[in-house]
C-alpha cells in the first residue's frame, strides 16, 4: 500500500521500470526477513514455486507468527524447506492478513509512524475501505460475501446473505449455504483495517526493539 501511494504521487499513468527502481527497498534485515516469508507464502501457491520456497527457506520461518491472535489468520510452525500443499496462505483471510503485515513492515522499514501509514490509508484507498467494510468471513476464513468487484463469483448474492448474515454458530443453513466447497461455518464477521494495520505496526515494532 506505500508503495502504491507513491506511485499514485507521482502522477504517472504508465509504470516503467525506472519506476520501480525508485521504489525504496527495506535495509532492516529482520524486516526484510519478515516480508520474504509473507511475500513467499502468498505467491508460491504450487509446486512449480518449490525450488524458489526452498532457495529463499531459513529456519525463523516457523518460529514467524501473525500479528492477529484469530486461529483464521494461520500458522508458521509447520513450515519447512520442503514445499508442500499447506506451505502458501491459502484461505482469503489469512492471505488478508499477511497483506495486512507487509503493509505495516513497509511503513516501518520507511520510519513512517502509524499515524502517517492509517493516514495514506484513509486519505488515498476508499475502494479498499468500501470492499473491507463489505467483506465477511465466515469461522474457516473464507468469503461469505463481498462486493469487492476482482472478487466476482466468490461467497453468495446479497439475498442469500441478508437471509443468513446473524447466524450464530450451530444454527442450521439454507441447503444453498451449506453446499459451498464444504459448507460456511456462522458466525460471520468482517474486519477493521486500522485496528489490523494498527496492531500489525506495534506488533513488528515490540518485536524490533526486543530483538536489539
Amino acid at each position: 500500500m506505500v508503495c502504491d501511494f507513491y506511485i499514485k504521487s507521482t502522477g504517472k499513468s504508465d509504470v516503467y521500470p525506472t519506476t520501480f527502481a525508485d521504489l525504496p527497498l527495506p535495509s532492516d534485515s529482520d524486516i526484510s526477513r519478515l516480508m520474504v516469508a509473507r511475500g513467499l507464502r502468498l505467491n508460491c501457491l504450487t509446486r512449480p514455486y518449490a525450488d524458489l520456497w526452498t532457495r529463499l527457506h531459513t529456519d525463523a520461518l516457523s518460529h514467524d507468527a501473525p500479528t492477529k491472535p484469530d486461529p483464521r489468520a494461520g500458522s508458521y510452525a509447520h513450515l519447512t524447506s520442503a514445499w508442500t500443499w499447506d506451505t502458501p496462505l491459502r484461505t482469503p483471510f489469512e492471505r488478508r492478513q499477511a497483506l495486512v503485515e507487509l503493509d505495516a513492515l513497509a511503513a516501518l522499514s520507511l520510519n513512517m509512524t502509524l499515524d502517517e501509514l492509517l493516514l495514506i490509508y484513509r486519505v488515498q484507498f476508499p475502494v479498499l475501505q468500501q470492499y473491507e467494510r463489505e467483506t465477511f468471513y465466515d469461522q474457516r476464513g473464507k468469503i461469505v460475501f463481498t462486493v469487492n468487484r476482482g472478487l466476482s463469483g466468490v461467497g453468495l448474492t446479497r439475498p442469500q446473505w441478508e437471509e443468513i448474515r446473524h447466524a450464530q454458530a450451530g444454527d442450521p443453513l439454507p441447503d444453498w449455504a451449506a453446499d459451498q466447497q464444504g459448507a460456511f461455518v456462522a458466525p460471520f464477521d468482517s474486519c477493521d483495517r486500522e485496528a489490523d494495520m494498527a496492531q500489525a505496526y506495534e506488533a513488528f515494532r515490540a518485536r524490533m526493539e526486543s530483538a536489539q
